[in-house]
């Protein structure tokens, strides 16, 4: 089974955040550094990922919580799964939601996502993943709480559809 890059791989070449929650999404999509991309997790939010698959292909989501200002790994978890519209699960305890606490600190999440079409343990090959989108709910009448969502959508490189994987990562205050 291919293992995600190194620590040391992934401290050399973080893709930068997301440019912020009213930023429009970018042109067009294009394969992700091997290394994946991030959203940064605001302080004091508490937050979710979740994942889910769209193809027959064996489908690995590696995620990574990062200190944004060390650029230091926190914790890891992978999630895996196959199948039309399933949900992807926790390789350690088959969860299908990651969750963590909100702390003072500013966090990333990197989002690294890779296939085979072989079997559930390899080999597994990139996927190509579009830069994720962020989209901010502000506080209103109705709910005091205020949001932010993004998502994460990765093409096995054979239709071109975007939705052989989908991770999201939802935060509230």
């Amino acid at each position: 089974m291919a293992a995600p890059p190194s620590a040391a791989q992934a401290d050399a070449a973080v893709a930068p955040p997301s440019a912020g929650p009213n930023a429009a999404p970018s042109a067009g999509t294009e394969a992700a550094p091997t290394t994946g991309y991030t959203v940064e997790i605001k302080p004091n939010f508490r937050r979710a990922v979740r994942a889910i698959t769209n193809t027959s292909a064996f489908q690995r989501a590696t995620f990574t919580l990062i200190d944004k200002a060390t650029n230091r790994e926190i914790a890891s978890s992978v999630f895996v799964g196959h199948g039309a519209r399933s949900p992807m699960t926790l390789e350690s305890n088959g969860s299908p939601v990651w969750k963590f606490v909100g702390r003072p600190e500013a966090r990333l999440v990197k989002v690294y996502i890779e296939h085979s079409s072989r079997s559930p343990n390899g080999p597994f090959a990139p996927s190509k993943l579009a830069k994720p989108v962020t989209i901010k709910k502000e506080p209103d009448d109705g709910n005091n709480e205020e949001y932010y969502f993004s998502v994460f959508l990765s093409e096995e490189w054979t239709d071109n559809d975007y939705d052989d994987g989908v991770v999201t990562v939802v935060q509230w205050k």
